[in-house]
């Protein structure tokens, strides 16, 4: 259309309908997720337990299931490695899904049609978790 500027011209979508809430968080603001993929560092920085559960709180209270996503496991000796893996153990039995960051298969599988917000402390390895989903 001529006289336009070029960004009129690409617009496509435009909101039809303002859907009813069926959950939200305020920080940071949204709604309508399916799941939080809580990223969870298991050194550097170390594994925070009153964060995670935390944010499972969180999650969960406003009707969002929560994914824990262990990573950073390749800084683990093996004791540590045992106790994670325990961790994970009573995590799974009290009902909630964990994932090990290397479960590329497992996360894509939870990932597959859900709205899917990350959630984490700085440095657990969230932007490396979507650069390898990426790939």
């Amino acid at each position: 259309m001529p006289g336009l500027p070029t960004e009129y011209l690409i617009l496509r979508n435009v909101i039809q309908s303002i859907l009813d809430r069926k959950n939200e968080l305020e920080r940071p603001v949204l709604a309508n997720v399916d799941m939080a993929f809580i990223v969870t560092s298991t050194k550097k920085p170390n594994l925070d337990l009153t964060l995670l559960d935390k944010l499972i709180s969180v999650v969960t209270y406003n009707d969002i299931e929560p994914v824990i996503c262990f990573t950073k496991l390749d800084l683990l000796n093996d004791v540590e490695k045992e106790n994670i893996d325990n961790l994970k153990k009573y995590y799974e039995m009290i009902g909630i899904n964990c994932v090990y960051n290397t479960d590329t298969a497992e996360i894509k599988r939870l990932l597959d049609n859900n709205i899917v917000v990350l959630a984490g402390q700085t440095g657990a390895g969230k932007s490396s978790l979507l650069n390898m989903l990426d790939e």
